[in-house]
């Protein structure tokens, strides 16, 4: 989501990585080097512990490593998240 078009829009660029098993954590990959202390503390607090923050690049990467994998992409997801997927 892109939410510097507008101006204090509480919107921000993310993808969000679901696991399957609940012992694991989903991943948000997001610039969260953008956020305040305090938006950092209430996504950790909403998020107790279930979702891990990573770089917005490194799903890249992190996608990569998946040999089988079932990904539900929404049509005009990007071509490189495509490509990234084995």
């Amino acid at each position: 989501m892109r939410g510097s078009e507008i101006k204090y829009s509480p919107l921000f660029k993310s993808y969000l990585h679901l696991k399957v098993k609940d012992s694991d954590p989903s991943i948000l990959y997001t610039y969260s080097e953008l956020f305040t202390t305090e938006i950092k503390d209430y996504l950790t607090n909403i998020f107790k512990g279930k979702i891990e923050m990573k770089n917005y690049k490194e799903i890249f990467n992190d996608l990569k490593q998946y040999k089988k994998t079932v990904a539900i992409l929404p049509q005009g997801a990007s071509t490189k998240i495509y490509l990234s997927i084995p």
